[in-house]
């Protein structure tokens, strides 16, 4: 039994997208999964639209899309789904209550776990990282209890999340764009709660390129 992870899609019916050949890409990606024996899940990890966060309707398109994979999938939101989070250099469209109400509405409500034979994936929503919103403490309270139990009950752990917490050192405390990254405090937030009981493998999209910085988080 597999799992497989896709970031930044962005599918949708909207010309910016068909011109960026993201639904080439996406094919692509179907007929490589479609050789995979025993693909059990599919994890997206956010920004499945283009312009979600300002007309919901792009999204359903791309659910009914995801559809094509023949395997259970579930969802992380990004950015252009739920908006930027709220230190992101005023980058519009901000989160919002409404955004972050429909999408735990009508996609996977995060925090989640799902379990793939010996692996644990725990699914965390970072995009309300300095809300405020009562949601981001108990997210941090249920990821430092879920990793505990993870740790007890499976072979290996997966945390995925849409924005990567830090580009470079997780010690910086000035990014060059808090637009790519969680902001310094938040961040202090979300590692210390992976930092007594880390997981194997973290798993991140947002920045359109390929990035190695949680080895020194992970077991």
């Amino acid at each position: 039994m597999l799992f497989r992870s896709l970031a930044d899609p962005h599918l949708g019916v909207d010309a910016v997208t068909i011109e960026s050949g993201a639904q080439a890409s996406f094919e692509e990606i179907l007929t490589r999964a479609d050789r995979i024996e025993q693909l059990e899940l599919v994890v997206i990890l956010g920004d499945m639209t283009m312009d979600d966060a300002l007309d919901n309707r792009f999204s359903k398109e791309a659910r009914r899309q995801f559809e094509r994979f023949g395997a259970d999938v579930v969802y992380i939101p990004g950015n252009h789904e739920m908006g930027n989070h709220l230190n992101a250099d005023r980058i519009e469209p901000l989160l919002t209550r409404e955004r972050f109400d429909f999408y735990q509405e009508n996609f996977t409500p995060t925090p989640w776990t799902r379990d793939v034979g010996d692996v644990r994936i725990l699914g965390v929503n970072n995009l309300i990282a300095g809300s405020d919103y009562s949601e981001e403490q108990e997210q941090y309270d249920w990821l430092r209890e879920a990793l505990k139990k993870a740790r007890r009950e499976a072979d290996y752990v997966v945390l995925v999340m849409h924005v990567p917490p830090y580009l470079h050192r997780p010690e910086e405390s000035e990014e060059p764009d808090y637009y790519w990254t969680v902001p310094w405090q938040p961040r202090l937030k979300l590692l210390g709660a992976v930092s007594r009981t880390p997981p194997d493998l973290m798993l991140a999209g947002h920045v359109h390129r390929e990035l190695h910085p949680y080895c020194n988080l992970c077991r």
